[in-house]
This record gives C-alpha cells, structure tokens and sequence, in this order.
C-alpha cells in the first residue's frame, strides 16, 4: 500500500518512469492433467471470454522496472520501488541459467556435448515461391544468386532460372538475429540438434535428460506450429549469418560469456537457415529450420501433417510439478491493445482507476500462456509463461526441493 504523503504519478514523473497497460481477451483454464486429450502442446481452440490487464513499468532506455504484472501484483510492486533509493531495472539475463548450466553438466554424462556461437545476422532473403521453394529443396539441387531487375537487387533463382527468392535490402527485426545459439552432438561429434536458441536449451535438455529421442524435442520445441490466420501473413525467409567458432559450453560461465565474444565483421557466412516471422509483431514463429533439414519440416507444415503428440513429455512434466504439490494450468489469449498511462488514480493507497491513451494497431495474435499453482497454498507462483519459460521456471522451483525427477526415476 502507498504512504499518503506519496503522489505516484509526480513520483514516476519526476523518476521519468512510464507505463503501459496492455489488454488481453483470455480462455477460461485448463488443468493439464497426466493421459487427458489436453497436453501442455496440444492445439487448443477456445472462446476468448475473460478480460485482463497487465502492467509494464519502463524508462527511456528500454529498461523495464516491471514487466506483465496484474493490478494487484503492481499495486505490491510499487511501494517497494518507492522505498527504495533507486528504483532497480529487471535483468535482461536469460532466467534460471543456473539450471541450464546443472542441465548441461547431465547430459554431458550421458556422453553429450553442448557447443554455443553467436550469431549475426549479414544477409536476409524473403521466399516468393513456395513451390519452387520446395522442389529446390526435395531435389538438393541449391539456387543460384543473380542481379534483380532494379540495379543493386538480387535474387535467388532455381535450375529453370526461375526466382525463388529476392534479397532484402531492409531485413526484418525477427530475422536481423545477434543472439546466441546452441548445438547438441553425440560422442561422434555429430549434431543431434541445431540451432536452440537459449531460452528453448533448458527443454531440449531436459529432455534427452530423460531419455527423449532428438528428433521428437525438435518437432515439439523447434517445428513451426502455425494455423491458417498465422501462416496466411508469415514471412518466410533465409537468413544468412556469421557465427563465432563453436565453442563447448561447460559451467554457468560459458553461457554468460557466449554473447560478448565478437564476431568479425570480415568473417565470411558459415549460417544458414528459414525462418518463419510474422510481420504484424515482429516475432519469430518456430525454430529455425536448416536447410538440410528445411523440406521434411515445411512439407509438415504446409500440409497441416498431424505432429506426434507430446503426451509423453507434458506427463513427466505435469508429474514432476506434481511431487511437489504444484499444478500446471494453460489459457489461450490474445493481445487487443497497448495503452500509454496518462495518470493514475489512487485511493486508499492503491491504483483503483487511470487514464490511458490507446496506440493504434497494436492487437496480437492467440498465443497460449501457462500458469503454476501451489495447490497446498492456492496462489499462483508464476502466470503468463511461454512454454519456453515454464520448463526452466518449473525445474528451478524443483531445484529448490533439491529433488530431480527423470525417466529413469520411479
């Protein structure tokens, strides 16, 4: 609760503090249960019959203060920054690294070696054939670059000298990758799986820690899963980029450092791979998709092929949370809007109302959202987790309880 002496919006002005309210249409929940029709990756279609609101606190600099809080989580938050002498910026650091690290260090005794480059972008190119996309592919015959038809363009053209694709002087945000990625190879050396970006390394992981095949983590965690209302305005591209040497990672250490070694601007192109993005909000839609392996997933793709169930992965899951009292629950949303806060309106000691002003098309796409239950308690540990965060959030609170339940386990 607020002092009374405390005027919150001179106190976030005179901070240059800003906030925004995003507005989202959420499904009622489902409990993911062991051996029910819902798994944690099902494809899910519900009514959207619940409004909520969440908070973002920000300054200049991009820094986030707080980041999809409710009201009620907001109106705990703010006195604790008020009280403080600086209001403190939340990490930009991957979370629970440290359980990426102790993941790392299993697998490797399970003869398995975990290798990291960065990667920057240099060059993009949007597919505009489908079709020849894929007989290119099927065929392995590869494309060959030529100058387009205005000068300084370029494009990629097939055995009948046919474009299949056109370099893209402006590439997209999603596709202009600087991020680090991670490859798993067997005791021969060989690539299991490629391309993990690190907030899926903690799932792939875990994983083959208990005992799951590579080429079912890639089709769970890395396949695109897109619907007609998705796929009908993605973006396919190839993203070409320089990478650092790949380099074992071994302690929390190594995955810190990864993003500071420097990529040589000279350095030539050693990566490649599609990419699906979506062009309304700039995100990534799937894993990256190398081109070796690019035809078998595209062909599940734009087929609709049904993909193996996850069942298997989401029980251990679910029973691991279990052990410890804890439940998995998941919603369907989908973002109708971002507001800038004007002012807050404060009674009693809390936000009880403000003013807002509503950016123009900044609606989303239905996504599903996760949520832990502490069933002894009945509270909500962490709400509005992408299944990239839950694995790892759901394997530190194990960790808390220093007990790790695997395949292997009873």
């Amino acid at each position: 609760m607020l002092k009374k002496n405390i005027d919150l919006n001179q106190y976030l002005a005179d901070q240059q503090i800003y906030a925004n309210l995003l507005i989202y249409d959420y499904s009622q929940a489902d409990a993911v249960v062991p051996e029910s029709r819902v798994t944690l990756l099902s494809s899910e279609r519900r009514r959207l019959t619940q409004r909520g609101g969440r908070y973002q606190l920000y300054n200049n600099s991009g820094d986030f203060y707080a980041n999809g809080l409710t009201l009620a989580d907001l109106n705990r938050r703010l006195p604790e920054m008020i009280a403080s002498d600086r209001p403190q910026v939340l990490s930009t650091e991957e979370p629970h690294l440290d359980i990426v690290a102790d993941l790392i260090r299993q697998v490797a005794a399970m003869g398995l070696v975990v290798t990291g480059s960065r990667y920057v972008c240099k060059r993009t190119w949007t597919v505009t054939d489908d079709r020849r996309l894929m007989a290119t592919l099927l065929s392995h015959q590869g494309c060959t670059v030529q100058a387009g038809e205005t000068p300084g363009s370029a494009v990629m053209v097939d055995e009948d000298h046919q474009p299949v694709m056109r370099e893209e002087p402006d590439g997209h945000d999603a596709e202009l990758v600087d991020e680090v990625r991670f490859t798993v190879q067997d005791r021969a050396g060989h690539p299991l799986i490629r391309l993990i970006p690190l907030d899926l390394l903690g799932a792939a992981l875990y994983g083959l820690r208990c005992g799951f095949s590579a080429h079912q983590l890639q089709e769970w965690l890395l396949w695109p899963r897109l619907d007609q209302s998705l796929i009908g305005s993605a973006r396919l591209a190839l993203v070409e980029s320089r990478q650092t040497p790949a380099k074992p990672m071994t302690s929390l250490t190594d995955l810190r450092e990864l993003s500071t070694v420097s990529v040589p601007t000279d350095r030539p192109i050693t990566a490649r791979w599609f990419q699906f993005t979506n062009a309304a909000d700039t995100r990534d839609l799937g894993g990256a998709m190398v081109p070796e392996e690019a035809s078998e997933v595209l062909e599940a793709t734009f087929h609709g092929d049904p993909r193996p169930s996850d069942r298997d992965f989401s029980d251990w899951l679910v029973r691991l949370a279990a052990c410890f009292n804890l439940q998995i629950q998941r919603r369907q949303r989908r973002r109708l809007a971002v507001c800038d806060v004007n002012r807050f309106k404060v009674e009693n000691g809390e936000i009880a109302d403000l003013e807002a002003t509503s950016r123009a098309n900044t609606g989303g796409f239905p996504e599903t959202v996760y949520e832990i239950f502490d069933r002894e308690a009945g509270l909500s540990v962490c709400y509005d987790l992408s299944f990239r965060g839950l694995v790892p959030t759901l394997l530190a609170l194990v960790a808390q309880n220093k007990i790790v339940l695997s395949k292997k386990d009873n």
